[in-house]
């Protein structure tokens, strides 16, 4: 018994010896290079219109979309990295109010849902530590690819044919989350935005010059192809 455990001490001691002298790691870092990656998940959003005007009470509420897209993400040193993006978001707003002309058009009272429809070019500056916690923080600029009113019957108009909503958007986003060392992650991002969606000089008689900005808030997984290498 004796003899068998000091051969087991041994070959512990060998085996010790050779990882010592191979640099053998018991675990894989994440690399420190310029990787491909995809985000998705769930969108909440919100208009916020700026200025009440005479005569109209409603509330706007968030609704629920989802946003996909793909980033390039280049290290500038072992924390910070720049985030170039293109995606695919959901916009617009719930709306509940008893309306004399709503915060677009005129055509409805009651409930009824404006609908947005954006691709975003972020920018994020991210710093990251090495146990693959983030902020970041950075510009946004969005094209707009559809945006229509619906009301509580059904009947639709086409915001965006009609020009009343500005086919550009500008505004800022931030956010934080957790990279794990295989690339898979998760991030929750605030976007708020700085423009007037409201194009105002195609605006019907009676709605005014209004300020309606987006906000919207971002929860989903990221994936960066790579990180385990």
């Amino acid at each position: 018994m004796k003899k068998i455990s000091l051969f087991a001490l041994a070959v512990a001691a060998g085996f010790s010896g050779m990882a010592q002298s191979q640099d053998i790691k018991l675990r894989t870092e994440m690399s420190v290079q310029t990787r491909f990656g995809l985000r998705g998940g769930v969108s909440l959003s919100a208009l916020e219109l700026d200025d009440e005007y005479n005569g109209t009470t409603y509330d706007m509420s968030k609704k629920t979309t989802f946003h996909a897209g793909a980033f390039v993400n280049i290290p500038v040193s072992s924390m910070f990295r720049v985030q170039p993006e293109i995606s695919y978001y959901g916009g617009g707003s719930k709306v509940h109010g008893n309306l004399i002309s709503n915060p677009l058009t005129t055509s409805g009272t009651g409930n009824y849902e404006l609908d947005f429809h954006y691709i975003g070019l972020p920018v994020m500056f991210q710093l990251q530590t090495p146990g693959g916690f983030f902020v970041e923080a950075g510009p946004q600029g969005a094209f707009l690819i559809k945006g229509e009113e619906e009301v509580t019957n059904g009947a639709k108009t086409d915001l965006k044919e009609k020009k009343l909503v500005r086919k550009l958007d500008f505004g800022a986003a931030g956010g934080i989350g957790y990279l794990s060392r295989i690339g898979l992650g998760v991030n929750a991002r605030y976007y708020h935005g700085l423009s007037n969606v409201f194009n105002s000089d195609n605006a019907p008689e009676g709605t005014g010059d209004r300020e309606i900005s987006t906000r919207s808030v971002q929860l989903g997984l990221v994936y960066h192809f790579g990180a385990n290498k």
